[in-house]
């Protein structure tokens, strides 16, 4: 396989209250649009496809398209060249990459904001991931869309991360037993239900220490932990440093980022 990120421009987030319609004749770059909420649909060059929850929609130089998702809608988008390589071209265009690969465009997200060599670099080599494992999952004959009973799980997760529920309980509302289910899990995102449960979690508690004044200990029980120690203690896990760290790097960010 040989292929490379040769330069990023962007990789953002952005909400949309209303509707959002958005068409594109021919587009200049490479580049993916990751949904994380919103229903509809995209017509890529001349072929309709659903839009949902985790659909990744991996878009090339020169394609036309248009977006129609409902409000409200929020997505990670991105502007960047792809050399030029025949496994890229095989890639599906439409893709469900799960969780783990999702957590992956969620830090190059991340990492682009801190506008710094470190960023940028970290941003490149998670882009690099995802489409490295794409290509992979392709080659083996696998594939990156999931099936109705993977997707009803994570449908469920994402509404109810933030109270308590056995794997039986999921289970059950998916019509699987727990044995199947956390197969499937482990299958499609390399993880358990449990740790994405605390992922989703997490992706909450960042929002919440980024933008508002709600007390630690609020935030940790609002998202169904039962006392600020196992909160703080997964937060770290994931994120590397303590949640309280995290809130005053927020409110504080550095200054003068070095240039890219």
């Amino acid at each position: 396989m040989r292929f490379n990120v040769e330069e990023i421009y962007t990789v953002i987030r952005k909400s949309e209250p209303e509707r959002f319609d958005f068409e594109c004749r021919c587009r200049a770059w490479d580049g993916f649009v990751c949904f994380t909420q919103g229903e509809g649909s995209i017509l890529l060059n001349a072929r309709a496809y659903p839009i949902h929850p985790g659909t990744a929609v991996l878009l090339r130089r020169g394609d036309s398209y248009r977006f129609s998702v409902g409000a409200p809608c929020t997505y990670i988008t991105s502007a960047f060249v792809l050399s030029a390589c025949k496994e890229l071209d095989d890639l599906p265009r439409i893709a469900e990459p799960g969780p783990a690969l999702l957590s992956l465009l969620e830090e190059a997200e991340s990492f682009w904001q801190q506008q710094s060599e470190d960023g940028y670099m970290q941003t490149l080599w998670r882009v690099l991931c995802l489409y490295t494992t794409l290509i992979g999952k392709t080659r083996e004959g696998g594939s990156v869309r999931v099936s109705d009973s993977y997707r009803a799980a994570v449908c469920f997760l994402r509404k109810n991360y933030d109270r308590g529920f056995t794997v039986s309980e999921l289970a059950a509302a998916c019509n699987l037993s727990p044995s199947r289910l956390r197969a499937l899990f482990r299958e499609k995102s390399g993880m358990s239900v449990l740790a994405y449960r605390d992922l989703l979690r997490i992706r909450r508690a960042q929002e919440l220490l980024s933008f508002s004044e709600d007390p630690i200990e609020e935030i940790a029980v609002s998202l169904g932990y039962c006392d600020v120690y196992y909160f703080s203690r997964a937060f770290r896990r994931l994120c590397g440093i303590p949640p309280g760290e995290y809130r005053r790097r927020q409110i504080s960010p550095p200054q003068e980022p070095a240039d890219r």
